[in-house]
């Protein structure tokens, strides 16, 4: 894509690069703008999610230079205003205007209320990440429904596109914002290297399963702990919930269940760094995770291009794993669970390689990304006039 023809994209977005705290969105929106040949510019925080120490090496209240394509704007939290978001608004001849939240006030409620007053809501494209999700509407509900409620009634995103990353959100968006809401749908966009990690040898009676999200009540990280032990596991099985640790409460209600189950090991070994994932899932069998929802879910997507079995939740887009002998998705149901952990522990390593293929199947396809980055690049095709 020739300069001429590439887009101006503002991207508003709480946290960004260096940060990691905030998971997932972080990551769909890095990789997208690492992808689309498109220059960005985006405007965020200082700071990491639940941090008050600004990044190193970068520099606050100016644009910094991120690589040929991209500039990033780095805002310390008192200066986060009115004025400020509408000198950047209207003064950067953006084509399109990226929203990478639906509930943030500084780097969404409060740039629409400046484009609406602009009637520039034509240029916005909002991106909910999974927030309209039954698990993330169940954390907080109330809230969050008054606050839809509120927003549809007073018309609050009206003219704006939205970005849907899988069909699922597309009927999430309708259900929740209308059914003649302009909506594009591009899916998330994977970083990973398409390559097959050498696992364990895998002997029956003995499992390693690895789970990567952050320890909280939306990624079922109890739920796991409990299945594991209504499965009543007898062998040598250890389980490493691997993932940030900003909710300490939670935490220790997880360490106390696990503490109750004896004859296996569960850790709890922190944030595990992008870098370092490939290298930590190729000590594992299976990647474990019952979430109670996911837009994308970046991990279990890696786990796949690693060729990693998964063991996961219904409340996700990986869907159908057993039919392709990649995994399985399964409702939220102990007893569900409970039998397929019992399963994974008994396979032996002629099995074991039949799933193994099966997820590097799905996994290359996803590694290889064409249909994907052609989808995202379409995001931002037409002109902002065109709906």
């Amino acid at each position: 894509m020739t300069s001429s023809s590439r887009k101006r994209i503002l991207i508003l977005t709480d946290w960004y690069l260096p940060g990691f705290m905030a998971g997932g969105p972080i990551r769909s929106l890095a990789n997208m703008v690492e992808l689309i040949e498109h220059d960005f510019f985006i405007i965020t925080r200082n700071t990491d999610l639940n941090s008050s120490v600004p990044y190193s090496g970068i520099e606050t209240g100016k644009w910094n230079r991120f690589n040929d394509r991209c500039q990033i704007w780095y805002f310390e939290e008192k200066d986060i205003s009115e004025e400020a978001m509408r000198n950047i608004l209207l003064n950067g001849h953006f084509d399109w205007i990226y929203m990478n939240s639906l509930f943030s006030k500084k780097f969404t409620l409060l740039p629409m209320k400046i484009l609406r007053r602009e009637k520039m809501t034509h240029r916005v494209l909002l991106a909910p990440r999974g927030m309209l999700k039954e698990g993330a509407l169940s954390v907080k509900p109330l809230k969050k429904k008054l606050f839809i409620s509120m927003a549809r009634m007073l018309g609050c995103f009206n003219g704006i596109t939205w970005h849907a990353t899988s069909e699922s959100e597309r009927e999430e968006i309708k259900r929740y914002f209308g059914s003649s809401s302009a909506i594009r749908v591009a899916p998330n966009l994977s970083l990973a290297p398409g390559q097959t990690v050498a696992g364990p040898e895998k002997i029956s009676g003995e499992m390693k399963l690895i789970s990567i999200a952050r320890i909280s009540p939306e990624k079922g990280i109890s739920e796991a702990i409990a299945y594991v032990r209504d499965a009543g596991l007898k062998g040598n099985v250890v389980i490493d919930f691997y993932g940030t640790q900003q909710n300490k409460d939670y935490l220790d209600e997880c360490k106390k269940l696990a503490a109750g189950i004896n004859g296996i090991t569960l850790r709890f070994p922190g944030h595990a760094d992008a870098k370092d994932i490939f290298g930590l899932m190729s000590g594992y069998h299976f990647f474990y995770l019952p979430t109670k929802g996911e837009n994308y879910g970046h991990a279990i997507a890696e786990a796949l291009i690693a060729s990693l079995p998964v063991l996961i939740s219904d409340k996700t887009p990986w869907r159908n794993l057993e039919e392709v002998k990649a995994g399985w998705d399964l409702p939220l149901v102990s007893e569900e669970f409970a039998k397929m952990l019992r399963y994974c522990l008994l396979l032996g390593g002629d099995e074991y390689a039949i799933w193994r293929k099966g997820a590097g199947t799905i996994g290359k396809k996803i590694a290889q990304n064409a249909p994907s980055i052609e989808m995202n690049r379409h995001l931002f095709d037409f002109s902002p006039e065109y709906q």
